[in-house]
């Protein structure tokens, strides 16, 4: 379901069309460092979006580009909120 709010789509998951041109070819952004050929390769095939490195807005709460369409450019938002796993914490409870 799409709710449109400020001239955004929001979402809860992945829209499996686009509600403005009607494609279903919706890629998911990815966010920080795409440095290694399988994440270029997935970019230049049109199935990712990079997002940059800037993850400042996801940690804050607020609506983030998490997909778009590659048929006309819109970008959807999400408000779920993402898991950062710290390292530390995890090696902590595997002990």
């Amino acid at each position: 379901m799409s709710i449109e709010h400020n001239n955004q789509f929001l979402h809860q998951v992945k829209p499996r069309q686009c509600p403005s041109c009607g494609a279903k070819t919706i890629a998911d952004y990815v966010y920080g460092l795409a440095d290694d050929q399988k994440t270029q390769k997935a970019h230049q095939e049109g199935k990712i979006v990079l997002g940059g490195c800037d993850m400042g807005h996801i940690c804050a709460g607020e609506p983030y580009r998490a997909w778009q369409c590659m048929g006309c450019g819109v970008d959807f938002y999400s408000m779920q909120q993402i898991s950062i796993t710290i390292a530390l914490q995890s090696e902590r409870n595997l002990r």
